[in-house]
């Protein structure tokens, strides 16, 4: 229902995939499903690499989320606007 109303609103649909610390060569499993919809974004090893990122093994702490936002606004500004 999501993806239909996205349609219905002309509105794109990006999927952010985050592995958990440790397992970023794990790709989304699903991929192909969710590529038919819109993008995947996968966040950068630089990022995911750095121990000190990450509160447990599922989480970042405030350092992961401040490299994870920026990155996203990075993203963001070189996504075409459709």
């Amino acid at each position: 229902r999501l993806i239909g109303k996205a349609k219905e609103k002309n509105c794109p649909v990006t999927f952010l995939f985050l592995q958990p610390y440790g397992c970023n060569n794990i790709k989304p499993r699903e991929a192909a499903y969710y590529k038919q919809f819109g993008d995947i974004w996968l966040p950068p090893d630089s990022i995911l690499n750095k121990p000190e990122n990450w509160s447990d093994h599922d989480h970042f702490n405030s350092s992961g989320a401040n490299e994870i936002a920026k990155w996203m606004v990075g993203v963001l500004a070189e996504t075409p606007a459709e």
